[in-house]
């Protein structure tokens, strides 16, 4: 009997890559003599063209399908040679060079400094190209090819530069290309340089990736991956259960549990790369001083901050919202992974749920009761009422945002003055999603509940995802 394996950290589909063999299920097709992975998601592509592809299962594909300059080290994040082997900068570091690898295309063409240097230069001239990863280009101010160097000269210095978010394209295959924003790249094979190349895609239901001969790091292990999507968890777990997939990950806590005991799927935990967290707007600005938002001042108050991160029991967020499968971030929102840059406070430096502490910095810093208990700003003309956003189709960011906690909490009593609202926001895997708008106040007596998290004050949990 086969076991269908399930994952709750994240996908983990790069260890089925470059050749580097797997720990993932094997799906043998005996006919053809192939080794075969059928990947679950819950997301579907929005578009086979990585100029104008934004979600994330897209993203995730394409880097399969297409190299980059640089990639972060799988252990260490550390910018590691992809296309580009190597890498120099000048002095004032306006100037960039990177050398091309002798590598080939999918099709057996060879891979160029011509290929990154049209790639960038399109974004750079055409808006619909900017779709994507436009950003990554605006501090550009040229960039050429000689031989199998890559110039990019700078307006200003760019840290970012050996994490480029942009795959190189093949410009023989996409010069040709004249309406960037309505073109669907629905042509199979794809000439590609990554460890994969897409042979067949039917929307919102499948993309088949074949091995790449040509890949620079040696032809991959598995033949063929399979990425079937799904309308939601509950389909996809249904679908793993069922045989249709080989593996499946980020799966929510409860679902995860719901697992355990099937005895033809294996279910692990590992350590997740990421983490959970409430982003506040303290001030934020643009490059030009603009303000970002129009978040509440008293968010600008180091005082206020430090009150919110005593007020949050992160601990019993990791407990019952993550099931326990998770880590509370006592130090930085680098997951425990990641052991080079992650660091625990302990001692003095560690910041614990501390409710009467936190409401001793408020009255410390002036910020007084009022009447009904809600505290006001020191001169009294504006209440600590904040507004936070939860993405309601995200489970269990969903009940840490509900379940507010000593300070964020809304009174009882003035349930009239709260607001919900469902509004667009761009978030992390850049797709347009309906949040659910919250107003939080900071009153006197903190009750025994659990709040939201606050990452610039401090992530409250690093889960296994």
């Amino acid at each position: 009997m086969r076991k269908w394996f399930a994952r709750l950290a994240a996908l983990g589909v790069a260890l089925l890559v470059a050749g580097q063999g797997t720990t993932a299920a094997l799906a043998q097709d005996p006919a053809a003599g192939k080794k075969i992975v059928r990947v679950g998601a819950t997301q579907a592509m929005d578009s086979m063209n990585p100029f104008l592809a934004v979600r994330l299962v897209s993203t995730s594909i394409h880097r399969w399908m297409y190299g980059f300059l640089t990639v972060p080290d799988s252990k260490t994040l550390a910018p590691s040679p992809d296309l580009a082997e190597s890498w120099s900068t000048s002095e004032d570091g306006l100037t960039w060079t990177f050398k091309i690898r002798a590598a080939k295309w999918s099709d057996g063409q060879p891979i160029t400094a011509e290929d990154a240097a049209w790639t960038f230069n399109k974004m750079m001239t055409d808006e619909a190209a900017k779709t994507a990863n436009g950003p990554a280009v605006e501090n550009f101010e040229s960039v050429t090819a000689n031989g199998q160097d890559l110039v990019i000269k700078l307006k200003a210095p760019q840290a970012s530069m050996l994490d480029n978010p942009v795959p190189i394209m093949p410009k023989h295959v996409w010069e040709s290309v004249t309406d960037m924003a309505n073109y669907d790249a629905e042509k199979y094979p794809t000439v590609s340089s990554g460890p994969y190349f897409a042979i067949e895609h039917k929307k919102d239901q499948y993309v088949k990736l074949q091995a790449n001969p040509n890949y620079w790091r040696g032809k991959p292990k598995i033949d063929e991956l399979q990425v079937i999507f799904y309308d939601n968890p509950q389909a996809a777990i249904a679908g793993l259960k069922n045989g249709d997939i080989d593996l499946l990950g980020r799966m929510n806590p409860p679902e995860f549990e719901a697992i355990q005991n099937d005895p033809n799927i294996v279910a692990w935990n590992e350590q997740g790369r990421r983490a959970s967290y409430l982003q506040i707007n303290h001030g934020a600005t643009t490059s030009d001083d603009k303000p970002v938002g129009d978040g509440h001042p008293a968010l600008k108050d180091q005082k206020v901050r430090q009150a919110l991160h005593y007020a949050i029991d992160k601990q019993k967020l990791v407990d019952e919202v993550q099931n326990g499968l998770a880590k509370p971030a006592d130090g930085s929102i680098v997951p425990p992974m990641y052991q080079d840059f992650f660091w625990e406070a302990t001692g003095d430096e560690k910041v614990s749920y501390d409710p009467a502490k936190a409401n001793q910095i408020l009255d410390d810093a002036g910020y007084k009761k009022g009447a009904d208990g809600v505290r006001t700003m020191p001169d009294g003309k504006r209440k600590l009422e904040f507004r936070f956003s939860i993405h309601t189709d995200t489970p269990h960011r969903g009940q840490a945002g509900r379940i507010p906690d000593g300070l964020l909490q809304g009174d009882r009593h003035h349930a009239d003055h709260q607001e919900a609202r469902l509004q667009q926001v761009h978030r992390g895997d850049r797709r347009h999603r309906p949040v659910r708008h919250r107003h939080q106040r900071l009153v006197g007596q903190p009750r025994p509940r659990r709040g939201p998290r606050h990452p610039p004050v401090q992530p409250a949990a690093q889960p296994d995802r």
